[in-house]
């Protein structure tokens, strides 16, 4: 009866009682001695959700998604934090439909949040395959495509996007201090398994893009190229560092080591697999050959880098001529203002 009273209570319109619920819950979910099965989750979920949406203000929806997330770091179980995390991403699946347009972006930032907050959880235990396994499961089923029975709804595009988007940039910013080599590596799992039997060439496109493409455009390569063209390299975020030893290489704060090499044998073994349909293999061989160029310091995106140099000069010249434009025109008001004063003084 205590945690009905509370979940009701968590989309009151009285924002002083739902905050007094939220805690109350976030106790609830803390107790050593929790057993709750997917039903439960999904209840609390629901309440949850609602929480949210009754949320005005930016920086209450950040407190208030920010409060939500970190609850996956306070169970006592890590099955419970993977269940609350696993029914999470399923129930905004479910309700991404039914979000306006003005409350979209606090459920987007929501997702951020416990993505990277699942990172934490990973990190806390030193990355190690026994917690990284559930973990991957869930990724793999929210993103890839569900089989085409009747009775399946299937994933919400546009959510499976923005999963596939946050997913390295969060990486980066937990792994940044931590994470090994090897263990970077492994991170990208779900991704190779996607890739040798996702149906959807919207997702496969979106994957090579912000998962594999990503990596190469975060690359000490690519800061080397700018660092030519432009003088300066942007550290707002770590980059990855290409590592050929076995030795195992930490994360130093500036750079998560990865092995481009071991990426396209990867690639290549799920490739090659009977079992990939063709289309996919032809991407997969071609992420290959990109990352032995990168194993090799060439920069296998470097046709997109010029066009991109090339757009970003002309936008500075179009600007410059803007400018330049605007104040020619500002000298010409000014002088046809003087001239009018003269004639009207004579």
């Amino acid at each position: 009866m205590e945690i009905h009273d509370t979940l009701n209570l968590l989309s009151s319109n009285d924002e002083h009682s739902r905050t007094i619920s939220f805690e109350k819950l976030a106790g609830i979910l803390s107790q050593i001695d929790l057993k709750y099965d997917e039903k439960d989750y999904f209840k609390i979920w629901k309440a949850l959700f609602f929480h949210l949406w009754m949320t005005d203000k930016m920086i209450n929806q950040e407190n208030v998604a920010s409060d939500i997330s970190q609850i996956l770091l306070d169970f006592h179980e890590t099955s419970n934090s993977f269940l609350f995390f696993d029914t999470f991403l399923q129930t905004i699946d479910r309700e991404y439909k039914v979000i306006d347009a003005y409350r979209i972006d606090k459920f987007l930032l929501l997702t951020r949040k416990m993505i990277y907050q699942s990172f934490k959880l990973l990190a806390n235990n030193d990355w190690e395959g026994a917690y990284c396994k559930p973990f991957f499961d869930i990724i793999t089923k929210s993103v890839l495509t569900k089989s085409q029975n009747v009775t399946d709804t299937p994933h919400n595009i546009s959510f499976v996007f923005h999963i596939i988007d946050i997913y390295l940039p969060e990486l980066l910013q937990v792994g940044r201090s931590s994470i090994t080599c090897s263990k970077a590596l492994k991170m990208l799992t779900p991704f190779f398994h996607i890739m040798s039997i996702e149906k959807s060439r919207q997702i496969i496109d979106r994957i090579n893009l912000n998962i594999f493409e990503y990596i190469m455009t975060q690359s000490e390569v690519e800061q080397k190229l700018c660092q030519e063209a432009e003088g300066e390299i942007n550290l707002d975020l770590p980059y990855f560092h290409n590592k050929h030893s076995k030795k195992e290489f930490r994360a130093d704060n500036t750079y998560i080591f990865i092995n481009y090499d071991e990426i396209a044998k990867i690639l290549y073994q799920h490739g090659s697999d009977k079992k990939c349909p063709p289309k996919n293999r032809k991407i997969i061989y071609d992420l290959t050959q990109k990352f032995e160029k990168l194993a090799r310091g060439e920069y296998p995106l470097i046709e997109e880098y010029k066009v991109q140099n090339s757009l970003k000069r002309a936008h500075k010249k179009s600007a410059f001529l803007k400018l330049i434009t605007s104040d020619e025109s500002g000298i010409n008001k000014k002088r046809q203002k003087l001239s009018k004063n003269k004639k009207i003084k004579t």
